[in-house]
Formats: structure tokens, sequence, C-alpha cells
């Protein structure tokens, strides 16, 4: 989880899972915070939820696409 711009304005979720399986983090930011619970299923699926506080423009990055994501609890599988 990384700014893309000054004051969380915008910002990026651009999971590395090395050699990990899941990836779990809560993230504050001026406007609240950002929760992630996702999991690599069979080294190539990303599963799991996210929540995303409201008035931020986050995107989710993986394998080459950049999705933008909307505000609140939202399921994931990629």
């Amino acid at each position: 989880i990384k700014p893309t711009k000054p004051a969380f304005a915008e910002a990026e979720i651009a999971p590395d899972f090395g050699k990990n399986t899941f990836y779990k983090a809560s993230y504050p930011t001026p406007k609240g915070i950002i929760q992630v619970d996702i999991k690599l299923k069979d080294k190539v699926k990303l599963e799991g939820s996210l929540e995303i506080p409201d008035g931020l423009d986050i995107y989710l990055v993986w394998k080459g696409t950049r999705q933008k994501l909307k505000p609140g609890l939202q399921k994931i599988s990629l």
C-alpha cells in the first residue's frame, strides 16, 4: 500500500507475496483505514477482501493491470 499523490489523495495496493501466500494489512490514511486481507491461490489467483474509506482514489495493481477500487468492503477474485 503506497500513496501515489500527496496526502493520500490517490494510492495503490500492489501485493508482492514473495514466498508468502497471504497479505493482511491495515494502513491508516487521513480519510480512514485501508484494510487488506488477500491470499494467493494456486500461485496465480488473487482472492480476498478489501475495505476502502470514502474519499480515496485507490487502485489495485495485479499482473500488469491497474484497477480502480470502490469505497467500502469488497470481495475480489482475480
